[in-house]
């Protein structure tokens, strides 16, 4: 938590790809209820607050096609097993 207190270190610019990084790992951190690691995370990454994008626009953006398995995991799963069911 040493990295929160160090005030004089300012976030870097988020550029469009790290956004919709982080929000994945936001996604997953979220569903496994790692709130410190999030607050730690977002301070640290200068990603907003706020989500920047929903869950559709993102799957979208990803090629993600979604069906009602999928929807209750994190979108991290549903890459990863596109990911492992394409590799010979």
């Amino acid at each position: 938590f040493h990295a929160l207190d160090e005030q004089d270190l300012s976030p870097p610019a988020v550029i469009y790809e790290n956004l919709v990084i982080n929000e994945l790992f936001r996604e997953y951190l979220e569903f496994h209820k790692n709130y410190h690691t999030l607050s730690v995370f977002l301070a640290e990454t200068g990603q907003p607050q706020k989500k920047p994008f929903d869950r559709l626009y993102l799957a979208t953006e990803l090629g993600i096609h979604e069906d009602f398995r999928t929807r209750s995991l994190p979108l991290l799963y549903c890459l990863t097993h596109g990911l492992r069911s394409s590799l010979p």
